[in-house]
Order: structure tokens, then C-alpha cells, then sequence
């Protein structure tokens, strides 16, 4: 399992939880990206949107809960 305590923010924050990809929306595109960065195959643009468990960890949890939001 994947786990990153990284909770810096680049430049393009968006303030919206699972906003991931920060386009100013949570939608399939977010659970995407971050389903990928937690496989080792991509890159995230918003760390801390990324972290919707608010335990400074981004991991499965985090997808977990995207996707009851996102439900």
C-alpha cells in the first residue's frame, strides 16, 4: 500500500476536497488520478485535496472516501 505524508500544495490549490487535479470540481477524473498516484503510476496536482481522511497521509483511505463522496 501506498502512503505519502506529503501535504504541500503546488501552486493551482483549489480548496475542494478530492479536487485532486485542481480543475475547481470533484468528479470520476479525481478518483482517476488519485487512483493511480496510490498505484505508483501518476502524479498529483493538489495534496492536500487529495487528503479527504485529514490524517496528513494520502493512501487507499483517502480513494475509500472519495468514492462514498463521489457515491
Amino acid at each position: 500500500t501506498s502512503k505519502t505524508n506529503r501535504t504541500e500544495n503546488t501552486s493551482n490549490e483549489s480548496n475542494i476536497s478530492g479536487d485532486v487535479n485542481s480543475d475547481g470540481k470533484f468528479d470520476i477524473a479525481d478518483l482517476v488520478m488519485l487512483n493511480r498516484y496510490i498505484l505508483g503510476n501518476g502524479t498529483l496536482n493538489d495534496f492536500i485535496s487529495a487528503d479527504v481522511c485529514n490524517d496528513s497521509v494520502i493512501d487507499v483511505y483517502d480513494l475509500t472516501a472519495m468514492r462514498k463522496l463521489f457515491s
